[in-house]
């Protein structure tokens, strides 16, 4: 394992942070986070679909978890199904449907009070996400 070099809600704060354009891999030899463009990496990395760069990209330099791979519409669901009050999760999930969903789902969310409940549970499902992307490319943190 390499040494301890960051705190795990850093690492949430970057996967969080990500756009379709703009993303961040961490570098093995600064033990650092650097941001790239999708321009940048296809120029550096001769790579066209950056999305699919999953796994290392080089000895040095690793990819953090993309919002492709967050999946945040499943978490979404999850949390739905996840409520006890099975009309209030109904029309949660019924949110989640056709176009305009993450925006329908935010506003249902916010209707019922329950902002602070989702951000608990969105932001525990993405620490999850960020430990193991950790255990799996060797890289401690602290938490």
């Amino acid at each position: 394992m390499k040494k301890t070099i960051f705190q795990i809600k850093d690492l949430i704060e970057l996967m969080d942070s990500q756009s379709n354009n703009n993303y961040y891999y961490y570098d093995i030899a600064s033990c650092k986070f650097q941001s790239v463009t999708s321009e940048k990496f296809s120029e550096d990395f001769g790579i066209k679909d950056d999305f699919q760069a999953m796994g290392p990209l080089t000895d040095e330099l690793i990819r953090i978890p993309s919002k492709i791979e967050i999946q945040e519409f499943n978490i979404m669901i999850n949390y739905a199904q996840s409520l006890n009050d099975k009309t209030l999760q109904k029309d949660i999930l019924k949110t989640l449907t056709g176009s305009g969903a993450y925006k329908k789902f935010y506003a249902k969310i916010k209707e019922y009070n329950l902002e602070n409940k989702w951000l608990a549970y969105r932001y525990k499902a993405m620490k999850i996400i960020a430990i193991e992307w950790c255990k799996k490319n060797g890289i401690d943190y602290e938490e």
